[in-house]
């Protein structure tokens, strides 16, 4: 008699889980000999052959095929929309394998990693991603100062205006004359930024550390450090353009020191349209000098911010300083005005790790390689202004 889909999943399931048994309790009483293996992989293959029958059967009655049952969790909703690197499944075995743990991963850990592999890299577990970019924003101020961040699985393309529409005021039956808004694009890459950390096997084993946390926040640190180097001053061949980079000269200070008078021409520079929604990004090393400077009446322009989640302010306005540049010399730039809806980061994909487990295991080291694929663009020219030191 032909079983019902229903009856095929069941039979599936039970498969599965009285294979889960027997495996903990082969490893409860001395381990996994060949013949068990032998077994295993049967049950396995049984599975498979099962869900094959599945996925054809509802092929042929116009029914979406299902999802791989290794990378989800049993019992779930066929219409569930997990993504592969979110399943519980996939964070077990993610968070083994950064461990050095490789040995310990059930076979559906194993199904579920390899499904994620590209070249021997793994895309991290979705709680993990979700730790690094948290962490991410604290360590890279163009990450928390309002600027867009855009998630591409492509090179994406911005169209942006470059000419407008013109209005005239017309005499009686004068002709209207001829225009037409223009539009250019500007391109997001994907520039490569990674980072090799090296920890103790008797870091990662030991129970009582949080270990994800530990390694999340050092990840997070590095990576957030070297982004906000190229967004502040990156080229835009080969890596990322920054904005000290983009941003056209509107000031240029004398004997290099920063006036009141320099601060409100810089903001006046940036044109109306932009201004009201502007924020300053201002070298870490100038951050006395705006201290000290006061205005006609003898009130300091620069107000501190007394609560962690405000910025300061100057001139009304917010500001964030950044160490990614010096602003010490002639000709450096110190200090950045901009409308952040203008100034774009495109982040290319997720974040990959691969696992040097053997490089140096006779020291007691574990390396991770961990990287992400990053652009950031000035969409707009007019959109920020920058001081430079005379």
């Amino acid at each position: 008699m032909t079983m019902t889909v229903q009856e095929l999943q069941d039979k599936r399931n039970k498969i599965i889980e009285q294979a889960r048994k027997d495996y903990d309790a082969k490893r409860s009483n001395g381990g996994i000999s060949a013949e068990d293996e032998v077994a295993f992989d049967r049950a396995i293959a049984d599975a498979e052959g099962i869900d094959r029958e599945i996925r054809t059967w509802k092929k042929l009655n116009g029914i979406s095929e299902v999802k791989d049952i290794i990378t989800q969790n049993l019992g779930k909703s066929e219409h569930d929309d997990v993504a592969p690197n979110a399943t519980a499944v996939y964070t077990s075995a993610f968070r083994k394998l950064i461990r050095g743990q490789k040995g310990m991963l059930t076979h559906d850990e194993q199904r579920a990693l390899m499904s994620q592999t590209t070249d021997g890299s793994n895309l991290i577990s979705r709680e993990f991603e979700n730790t690094i970019v948290a962490k991410l924003a604290e360590a890279n101020i163009f990450r928390q100062a309002g600027f867009p961040v855009i998630k591409t699985s492509t090179t994406r393309d911005i169209p942006v205006a470059t000419a407008m529409t013109s209005v005239a005021w017309l005499d009686e039956g004068q002709q209207f004359s001829d225009s037409q808004p223009g539009f250019g694009k500007v391109t997001l890459g994907a520039y490569k930024c990674g980072a090799l950390s090296w920890f103790s096997t008797e870091l990662a084993e030991d129970t009582q550390t949080n270990f994800e946390s530990f390694l999340a926040n050092d990840i997070a640190t590095a990576l957030g450090q070297a982004q906000e180097k190229r967004y502040a001053t990156g080229t835009g061949t080969g890596q990322p353009q920054g904005l000290f980079t983009a941003a056209p000269a509107g000031v240029t200070s004398t004997a290099g020191t920063i006036t009141g008078d320099d601060l409100i021409g810089l903001m006046g520079s940036l044109p109306s349209q932009y201004r009201s929604n502007s924020v300053f990004v201002a070298a870490d090393s100038i951050w006395s000098k705006l201290m000290r400077i006061k205005d006609g009446a003898g009130a300091y322009a620069f107000i501190v911010s007394l609560r962690d989640s405000e910025p300061s302010r100057l001139l009304g306005r917010p500001i964030h300083f950044t160490s990614a540049i010096s602003a010490s010399a002639v000709g450096d730039p110190a200090i950045s005005i901009v409308d952040p809806r203008y100034f774009i980061i495109g982040d290319r994909g997720g974040m990959f790790v691969k696992n040097l487990q053997e490089a140096r295991i006779t020291e007691g080291f574990l390396g991770l390689i961990s990287w992400v694929r990053t652009d950031s663009r000035l969409l707009i020219p007019d959109a920020a202004r920058k001081l430079v030191l005379g």
